[in-house]
């Protein structure tokens, strides 16, 4: 033992990386192969077999494990599982593998305590080893006795034999008191250096408060935010994307090394006579400490590490396989982090610089960077657009770092400009290049937030959203650094007053900035009541429905929200029925209700019925168009022209909201002429065209101040019928708005669309917060359609007309729901739940609770008549690989997410029952209530049987 204790006493240091390194890397190992034993007589895994102590628990817990499997997609039964002619392994036997790696965890976990206890008595060699010292490591190495002995006994347990579960429980609660002992002891010295280094860190993190700021936004759009990993999809689609993201990252990452310089004390006491923003056009003619010029610099790594992870953390998601998929990005992250660290504190390239240039091999590095490089741009050019080549990106991304990291790290040492080749880089100045690039992406932000709708008619804008927006990253960093350094000089904190004169003028001053858009033009005819618009609807059709041999069937569409998923699925379902049926469906479609997304997409479907004049609209039509850019624009004003005038309240330029209304105008354009940009009501009351050809829209959407649901259609509506809700007819009063403008008071999500305004007392929110299903409206429509149709059956009016009595009496009323969400979309849960968040948590889920019990209520009520359709295809095959693509919940979506929804329309959904229908079923049976229309599908031969 006494060697041991002084041979990591003299290698302290190394011990402590060593130990470290294997510790995360086998808790890492443990907790993913764990993972798997979570089930619901295991909630906590293997330790739940252990901490088990009778046959009654250990039983069930061995029982559960020998039923199932682990497969790609999670937990599933043993019958379930896809692997055929071969026995799939259970639950027990990954236990058992499980206990094996524990062998190795021991040892790990060992080591690791046993470095922290040794320090704790000493940090030097040859210092006595006192008793309570040996007392610990003794302790620790029962531990690791009672350990091996848990292990074993477990072990045969679970292979059969008759082995009772105190006998390994026993010692595994012994040794999980001997841990908590030995950590206890451990943490008693460790809480002070805690203390002091988190101090330092916090004072660390709000120095470098604009560069965090910068890397939260990041963190948040490429990690937690299904758009931003759609996003990543379109970014290698085409070879612009990848080239601007590493230029763009490259400025970002420069500007949070080099500005970071300024702001420090040091600087500021050895530069007393600067003053103004030219102190930010000269490099620093003093040095900096050690300490001030380490942490900018692993901030510049950490703009390329983060992205790369986040890349990794995508093709997690959508199931890519690439080669270090055993690691969870996030750990990646922290590990690679841990590592420039460690390269940074111990000046590990300026003592292996010192070295090879001794020996006349420094050109060894500049080899090396230009040896990344290629590498680079041999993915760039071997790119091929397909989704499995993101992960060349990541790794030029991690390349990109190290040659950040060795340029910021020697650039600095004269010896470095004696390497053949670069005696021309000495004299060049940081910031010189530095202010020519980052103005560039300063202006370029400028120009894009001036004239967003740009990207209306690019054609590589969606390609190139992501590098756009961290232009305005870059222009926000940037300028508050420069804030922040002028403070400096000046005494006062100019970054803290710019945001409090912001928030001040935001809350205190009128703001007219969001207001709804609305156009001075009337509507050419009244609004008709329901009623009315009804018995006119049906009058139209009177001899088709009389000389229909069958019932005539009346559609009311309800459809979900979740942004352009919504939308692309609403209107590719619309129109692929109106295709097989020849345009008929939405001849035979009363009215859509819609929110948020679902309400865009049914727009849209108006909006081509209209200006085609009945004739159907081919899906491929359908994709082209979701193939467009939405996003760009909304993000661009979001980050640009709305930060400034929406808290000045000036109206003298559109905000992002009346952007996103041109953008979709201008890019449906091509398909309707106009038509979206119309007045709204004049699409169903034009005479010029089909009369009531065009289903109704009924844009759900969330007053403010009420909290009550408002409805834009293009019809009266009354109290009786629609109880407790906002007619926003009513409020718009002689002015009206445009079909986008209606559409979209449905679709304003929070923070990315803005609230609209009509008065003081009228603001509007996304309908989904509401009730995101639009089933509450369809089914307030169906109860007063239903009396409607009983009340002219048999009123004194129809007696004076008995044809349109007799259409009345044909007709039956059906529902198709479109609900956009995924098949295996994960359930949403709710971890640690406390006080303080509960009531926040609730609050947010009270729209979920609505919608699933609208839908549900709905479902329940008009059954037999009630059709669901749902994208429930997961994976697309690309160049004969199989990957999942997310569904986004924003305004752009990829090649991929909309093969996946177009796919999902004649996917045969191999059901668990018979009973369940399939889609391309479903579909069948809404056409043939339309017409004799049959539709090819061998769903029912392939179908699985009821149990």
């Amino acid at each position: 033992m006494k060697r041991i204790i002084h041979l990591i006493q003299k290698r302290l240091t190394a011990s402590f990386w060593l130990s470290s390194i294997f510790f995360l890397t086998m808790a890492v190992i443990m907790l993913m192969s764990g993972e798997c034993l979570r089930t619901s007589q295991a909630p906590r895994g293997i330790l739940s077999l252990e901490l088990s102590f009778n046959h009654r628990k250990a039983d069930r817990v061995k029982d559960e494990w020998s039923q199932m499997t682990c497969e790609r997609d999670g937990i599933i039964s043993i019958k379930q599982s896809p692997v055929t002619g071969q026995m799939s392994a259970t639950l027990v036997d990954r236990a058992i593998t499980d206990i094996w790696l524990d062998y190795l965890f021991i040892i790990a976990y060992c080591f690791f305590l046993a470095v922290f206890i040794v320090h704790k008595n000493m940090s030097t060699a040859n210092v006595p080893v006192s008793g309570r010292t040996k007392g610990f490591l003794v302790l620790l190495f029962v531990v690791a006795v009672l350990d091996v002995f848990e292990n074993i006994f477990m072990t045969r347990y679970l292979n059969g034999d008759n082995v009772f579960p105190a006998v390994f429980s026993i010692p595994a609660l012994l040794k999980l008191i001997g841990i908590a002992v030995v950590v206890s002891y451990i943490l008693t010295r460790l809480m002070q250096l805690g203390s002091d280094f988190m101090n330092r860190f916090m004072q660390t993190l709000w120095k470098n408060r604009i560069s965090l700021v910068g890397f939260i936004i990041m963190f948040v759009a490429l990690w937690k935010s299904d758009q931003g990993q759609d996003l990543l999809l379109n970014l290698n689609a085409h070879f612009m994307g990848p080239a601007l993201f590493y230029l763009v990252l490259t400025i970002l990452a420069a500007i949070n090394w080099f500005l970071p310089k300024y702001y420090t004390d040091h600087f500021i006491q050895n530069n007393p006579a600067q003053r103004g923003v030219r102190i930010l056009f000269a490099n620093p003619s003093h040095r900096t400490s050690q300490r001030e010029t380490n942490i900018p610099r692993i901030m510049g790594v950490l703009t390329f590490i983060i992205p790369a992870c986040a890349i990794l953390n995508a093709l997690n998601v959508m199931r890519i396989e690439y080669s270090f998929n055993f690691i969870h990005p996030f750990q990646l992250m922290v590990i690679t982090m841990i590592f420039y660290v460690g390269l940074v504190h111990k000046k590990v390239l300026e003592r292996a610089f010192f070295g090879l240039h001794k020996n006349g091999l420094g050109w060894l590095f500049l080899a090396a960077i230009v040896s990344m490089f290629a590498v680079i741009l041999i993915f760039g050019l071997l790119n091929k657009h397909a989704p499995f080549q993101l992960a060349n990106l990541s790794i030029g991304l991690y390349l990109m770092s190290m040659i950040f990291y060795i340029v910021t790290t020697l650039r600095g040492n004269h010896n470095f400009y004696k390497i053949r080749g670069l005696a021309w880089l000495e004299h060049q100045q940081a910031c010189n290049w530095l202010r020519h690039f980052a103005g560039l992406c300063v202006i370029t932000f400028i120009i894009v937030s001036l004239r967003p709708l740009i990207f209306a008619s690019w054609e590589y804008s969606r390609f190139v959203t992501l590098p756009v927006v961290f232009t305005g990253v870059i222009f926000y960093t940037a300028i508050f650094y420069v804030l922040l350094v002028l403070g400096k000089y000046s005494k006062v904190n100019w970054a803290a007053m710019v945001l409090v004169v912001g928030l001040l003028m935001a809350v205190f001053f009128d703001n007219r900035f969001h207001d709804i858009y609305r156009i001075d033009q009337k509507p050419e005819t009244n609004l008709q009541t329901l009623d009315e618009y009804i018995d006119n609807w049906v009058t139209v059709r009177q001899q088709e429905i009389l000389e229909s041999r069958e019932r005539y069937p009346v559609f009311i569409v309800n459809a979900y929200g979740g942004g352009i998923r919504a939308a692309a699925w609403t209107s590719l379902v619309v129109s692929h029925l109106d295709s097989i049926t020849g345009g008929k469906f939405q001849r035979h479609v009363l009215a859509y209700s819609g929110a948020s997304g679902g309400t865009i997409g049914a727009s849209v479907m108006c909006a081509l019925r209209k200006s085609r004049n009945g004739e159907p609209v081919h899906s491929q039509e359908v994709l082209n168009f979701y193939r467009n850019d939405f996003l760009t624009p909304v993000l661009v004003g979001l980050m640009g022209r709305d930060i400034f005038f929406s808290t000045t309240g000036w109206d003298a330029v559109d905000d992002r909201a009346r952007l996103q209304d041109n953008t979709w105008e201008n890019h449906l354009f091509a398909l309707d002429h106009g038509t979206y940009a119309r007045e709204f009501s004049s699409l169903w009351y034009d005479s010029s065209a089909r009369p009531y050809d065009v289903p109704l829209l009924f844009a759900n959407t969330y007053h403010v101040e009420s909290g009550l649901k408002g409805i834009l259609a293009p019809v009266k509506l009354s109290g009786k019928h629609f109880p407790q809700a906002v007619d926003v007819n009513e409020k718009l009063g002689e002015r009206r708005v445009s079909l986008s403008t209606a559409s979209f008071l449905s679709a304003r999500f929070p923070y990315i669309s803005p609230a609209g305004k009509l008065d003081a007392g009228h603001h509007f929110l996304d309908g989904g917060l509401k009730e995101n299903s639009g089933a509450e409206t369809a089914f307030e429509l169906y109860t007063m359609l239903r009396g409607h149709k009983l009340l002219r059956e048999d009123s004194v009016r129809m007696r004076d007309n008995p044809q349109l009595r007799k259409a009345y009496s044909k007709i039956d009323v059906y529902f198709l729901s479109l609900n956009n969400t995924g098949n295996h979309d994960a359930e949403p849960t709710t971890r640690n739940l406390v006080e303080l968040t509960a009531p926040f948590t609730a609050l947010y889920n009270n729209w979920v609770g609505n919608t699933l019990k609208a839908d549900s209520v709905l479902a329940d009520q008009v059954s037999p008549n009630y059709f669901q359709l749902r994208p429930l295809k997961d994976t697309v095959k690309y160049e004969g690989l199989t990957f999942r693509p997310v569904l986004p919940l924003g305004w752009q979506i990829s090649d991929f997410a909309l093969q996946r929804l177009h796919e999902s329309l004649t996917y045969c959904n191999h059901t668990q029952y018979a009973y369940q229908a399939t889609i391309p079923e479903r579909i069948q049976s809404i056409a043939s209530l339309i017409g004799d229309f049959n539709i090819k599908h061998d769903c029912g031969a392939s179908r699985k049987t009821s149990p």
